[in-house]
């Protein structure tokens, strides 16, 4: 990144070797009541800013830096340059020269990384076994200090720049961001195209890619633009000594100040509307507003506070009118950066067929909402209602960190005050009247940018990069509505809320027939200081037909229709309700840290037992069912070959199937459909968690009494997949410009020595398999090797996704590395396999460190028929397994065919 003089050098080591400056601002930040870790943070004396997570719980450690230099900073020559820097980064450090060591050093320890580049930060990850962790920090923090940059790697990771943007080129969403920023100030960076491709990544006649690259480093990446975050199980001061020891040699001085923020709009749009023509259906208009952002609006959480009013549970809002009158689907509010300055703030309406010939009524009723906001937002009562559902969610909290959560708190110490890194964006502090009035300020029709998204809009200008067709209007005209009379309110507590309880007595935990067709379990759980609780209830039915696959979505599609406000108002009070699609019937999950869960399955039975829709949900449903269905060509080639790979196997069935049953469809067969759901059924309850024996007793009779419903009981059966098919390789020209392979290998059985001998292959594979057909071979972006489970079943996996290389020469090269894997094997010393095992072992109990995950694996354990002690025996199985045994399992399984999906890329005409 930098060129450094020899004495410069000679500091980094010295001070490495022990004589670290010294750190100042040692303080603990606010934190929830109930969240189990400690925190300290410091400043670096090079001015780096540290957040320290100590958790006893962790088996996993984690790093996180967030840098202060995004896409903003790209030099408007080179497109895309903070994005292959991102790339680099990891490629070889001056004491860790070797390209693949550190992505290989982390699989042989249990872990990962990952890195992401936005507008004004750049964001990297790691996680590892926790007695891996100084190790991985030790590497992780080289890449700040002096990373190598190599030139040789430069113009092969540009390639891997370029696979990522042609495998989002269809995601709707970057290809309305593109058209999007056109309408700002040309010198505004928001402008800047982010993600770069082999067009904009070049030599320049003034300068190579390659100097670009360290020039870029040397310019933007030094210590006081730098906020790490590091978690792990150890002592906040042990973590503060390595901090000290490993980030103090980050240089304290960049080349370049950051640029001052420009105005956004070089006129206010005042109504201008862009239209952008669709690749896929869709039917939606986007109301763009920007808003001012600072910490004191941050504090205050105006933006969240409005998102709440707008989207938020209310049986009187915008939502539900525009839905009673059968014009939407759904609205969305979303609030991402704009500069340091600016954020959107984004209304989206998700229109109807009929809806959108109704444009401008539905958009004079938006508005006169937001004039009832405007009006009220002032009254206390809604304030502290929002901030009492915050506060309860903060406060009841009880999780461990994950590595999504680490990343974000990265960027929050980087933008906010250490101390309030933790509370700010997450509950709201005193209602600031002033900052308020601001911000509204900037939700007048003025400043509003309309964007309309539909496949039949007209357009006349192209995008460059997505090559979308847009137009734009200016000023947007539609005929003047009429004055609509509204009785709008603003949303109070919703009806679910319940303040938490004291812990319950432990339930006994085991299944009880409590009637004919009706199971109650109780799931074991870690013991913990936690108030979460997960409620799950399952309908299982015999109906194998055909039908099954086409019409149980369509059910359960209807459901959520019914559901949907339901729904709302319970994530309004903290629960989380789930219904989901079962390889037999469904599940519906209740899950949180309070709530009314009673009366909420109550209601929700009522729905269940009564399903009825009126002419117009009945129409939608169906419709836009049909629409998802004949979608599925536009979504991302790893989605489509793992659909295709599932109906292969014999777990569903082709979607030009579904649509021709769908052509044919009779609401009559529908309904027998349905009524076929409650004549040879199961009904079974899972508990977990915080439940009372109150509560279970109430929600059992409910439960029993809901399966009164169902004529003839079935057996209690394992819903395991039981690895069976005559699936050898199934061949498939699909739309668009990439082949892919999506490839597996099955054991013999799914016994626990199987499923043990899978993991440790896949735990191994993962990085050399990466590293080879991606990092030297630039094969193509997408590319994993590891080992996954189909419904209980263990088995290896592949995808690789290439825009050049033929689908049955990437099924060689896949044959080519499973030949060198069993060779490598042999080079494997007993000591470094134990070190596999050991962090593989400690990675699977990281799925228990959570009270959500481990409710998830709990249920899993259930309904595959698995023993309670199901990860304990196949911990022991891992750590008991020897070397020769390993080397024998695994020549034995890698001479299975490989089978699955051969996908051939046949470029569409552009729409």
């Amino acid at each position: 990144m930098r060129s450094f003089i020899h004495i410069f050098a000679v500091v980094i080591f010295v001070s490495l070797a022990g004589c670290q400056a010294q750190s100042t601002k040692y303080s603990s930040p606010t934190k929830g009541v109930s969240d189990p870790a400690e925190y300290g943070s410091l400043e670096l004396e090079n001015g780096m800013r540290v957040l320290l997570v100590s958790d006893s719980a962790l088996t996993k450690a984690y790093g996180s830096m967030s840098v202060r230099a995004g896409y903003f900073q790209d030099p408007d020559s080179i497109p895309g340059l903070a994005h292959l820097y991102e790339h680099m980064l990891s490629k070889g450090t001056q004491k860790y020269p070797d390209p693949a060591e550190y992505k290989q050093f982390l699989a042989d320890h249990g872990g990962r990384s990952n890195a992401s580049t936005s507008a004004l930060r750049t964001n990297y990850y790691f996680q590892v076994a926790g007695t891996s962790f100084e190790e991985a920090l030790a590497r992780f923090a080289w890449q700040f200090i002096q990373p190598l940059i190599p030139q040789s790697l430069v113009y092969k990771e540009r390639h891997a720049v370029e696979a990522e943007f042609r495998m989002k080129f269809h995601d709707a969403y970057r290809r309305k961001r593109e058209v999007w920023r056109t309408a700002f100030a040309p010198e505004h960076p928001y402008r800047k195209f982010s993600t770069g491709n082999l067009s904009t990544l070049v030599d320049k006649p003034e300068i190579s890619l390659s100097q670009a690259l360290r020039d870029f480093g040397h310019d933007y990446y030094c210590a006081p633009r730098m906020a790490l975050v590091m978690a792990a199980p150890l002592p906040l001061e042990q973590l503060k000594v390595m901090a000290d020891k490993y980030f103090s040699a980050v240089p304290s001085m960049c080349g370049k100040t950051l640029a001052q923020t420009v105005a956004p709009y070089v006129e206010v749009p005042d109504g201008k509307l862009i239209n952008i023509q669709t690749l896929r259906k869709r039917s939606r208009i986007t109301l763009s507003f920007v808003v001012p952002d600072n910490l004191r609006i941050r504090r205050a959480m105006i933006g969240d506070y409005i998102s709440w009013l707008v989207e938020g549970h209310n049986p009187k809002g915008l939502e539900q009118h525009l839905k009673d009158k059968g014009w939407i689907k759904g609205l969305s509010v979303s609030q991402p950066v704009l500069d340091d300055q600016h954020r959107f703030f984004n209304l989206t309406l998700r229109f109807t067929a009929r809806g959108w010939k109704q444009q401008a009524e539905a958009l004079q009723i938006t508005w006169q909402y937001l004039d009832v906001i405007k009006q009220q937002v002032s009254a206390t009562h809604f304030n502290d209602t929002f901030a009492s559902l915050r506060h309860a969610e903060f406060n009841q909290d009880a999780r461990h960190k994950s590595s999504a959560e680490i990343r974000e708190l990265a960027d929050q110490v980087l933008f906010y005050p250490v101390s309030e890194a933790l509370v700010i964006n997450q509950i709201p502090g005193n209602y600031d009247a002033q900052s308020m009035q601001i911000w509204l300020n900037a939700l007048t029709p003025a400043n509003t940018l309309l964007i309309r998204e539909h496949p039949a809009l007209p357009v006349g200008q192209l995008e460059p990069y997505y090559q979308t067709r847009f137009g734009v209007q200016h000023p947007f005209m539609l005929s003047a509505p009429k004055s609509v009379e509204t009785d709008f309110s603003l949303p109070d507590l919703p009806r679910y809320f319940a303040e938490h309880s004291e812990p319950p007595e432990e339930l006994k935990t085991g299944c009880r027939q409590l009637a004919t067709a009706f199971e109650s379990c109780v799931l074991p759980t870690q013991e913990r200081d936690s108030r979460y609780a997960s409620i799950n209830l399952y309908l299982d039915t015999d109906i194998q037909s055909t039908e099954r696959f086409v019409l149980n979505p369509l059910y359960l599609r209807r459901l959520k229709h019914r559901l949907t406000p339901m729904i709302a108002e319970a994530d309004s009070a903290g629960l989380d309700v789930e219904l989901a699609e079962t390889q037999r019937g469904w599940r519906i999950s209740i899950s949180g840290y309070s709530g009314d869960r009673v009366a909420l399955y109550r209601d929700i039975l009522a729905m269940v037992s009564s399903p009825a829709l009126d002419d117009s949900a009945v129409s939608l449903t169906l419709e836009s069912y049909r629409s998802q269905l004949s979608q599925r060509k536009h979504q991302r080639l790893r989605t489509q070959t793992l659909q295709i790979l599932n109906t292969e196997l014999g777990l569903d069935i082709p979607t030009h199937d579904a649509l021709r049953y769908l052509e044919n469809f009779s609401e009559k067969r529908y309904q027998a459909f349905v009524q076929g759901y409650f004549k040879r059924a199961r009904l079974t309850a899972t508990y977990f968690g915080h439940v009372s024996e109150q509560e279970k007793v109430s929600l059992d009779s409910l439960f029993a009494t809901f399966s009164g419903n169902i004529e003839i009981a079935l057996r209690s059966q394992s819903h395991r997949w039981d690895g069976t098919t005559t699936m050898g390789l199934h061949r498939i020209s699909l739309e668009g410009p990439d082949n892919a392979v999506r490839l597996m290998i099955l054991p013999d059985t799914g016994k626990i020595e199987e499923h043990a001998i899978t993991e440790l292959v896949g735990a191994m594979m993962t990085a050399p398999f990466f590293h080879q057909l991606r990092t030297e071979e630039q094969l193509g972006y997408s590319v994993s090797a590891k080992a996954y489970s189909k419904f209980g079943y263990p088995y290896l996996g592949y995808y690789v996704q290439s825009v050049d290389t033929e689908p049955e020469q990437l099924m060689a090269r896949v044959i080519l590395f499973n030949q060198w894997f069993i060779t490598y094997l042999d080079s494997l010393t007993a000591s470094q396999f134990n070190t596999v095992k050991h962090s593989l072992a400690d990675s699977l109990q990281q799925t228990y460190t959570n009270a959500d995950s481990e409710a998830d694996a709990r249920r899993a354990h259930l309904r595959y028929g698995w023993a309670e002690n199901h990860l304990k025996q196949l911990q022991q199985q891992i750590l008991l397994m020897s070397l020769d045994e390993f080397r024998a399992h695994v020549s034995s399984l890698l001479s299975k065919p490989l089978i699955g999906v051969l996908a051939k890329g046949a470029t569409a005409q552009d729409q």
